[in-house]
């Protein structure tokens, strides 16, 4: 249950921030926001694949892929904001906001399957250290300029 809730805490994390910092870019703040869009989506279609333990180890190497590449995008849109301030955050739209529902639908029915949390810790666990090194770079930054 501990890895369950871990999961999904993380990945709503990771579709809050997507969705706060890609509404967000010169890419500009909309462009990262359309991008992390369309991961979310294609993350929530290949979840949709999966129906068993066995489906869930064949997909884990795309649904790495995606966490990642999710992670990145958050990363440098946070980068985006912090060198373009006068940039707006944008509020989720209906539609960006129907995607995050249903990769929360398809990420919480995969992780109760079989193995489900573990694999799902697994495959997400690059992603996060990526965001935890930002986040700790970006937080000693803020602290050694006060």
């Amino acid at each position: 249950m501990r890895n369950i809730s871990k999961c999904i805490h993380f990945s709503i994390f990771l579709l809050i921030s997507a969705f706060l910092l890609f509404s967000c870019s010169q890419r500009t703040l909309e462009d990262f926001r359309d991008e992390g869009e369309g991961v979310v989506r294609a993350l929530t279609a290949e979840l949709k694949k999966i129906r068993s333990r066995d489906d869930l180890l064949t997909h884990a190497p795309n649904l790495k892929k995606y966490f990642e590449l999710l992670a990145d995008i958050i990363i440098e849109a946070s980068k985006y904001k912090e060198t373009h301030p006068e940039s707006e955050l944008i509020s989720p739209n209906k539609k960006e906001q129907s995607a995050s529902d249903q990769l929360r639908i398809e990420l919480n029915r995969v992780l109760h399957l079989d193995g489900g949390p573990e694999v799902i810790e697994k495959v997400q666990e690059e992603a996060l250290n990526r965001l935890e090194l930002f986040n700790k770079t970006t937080l000693k930054m803020t602290f050694s300029s006060i």
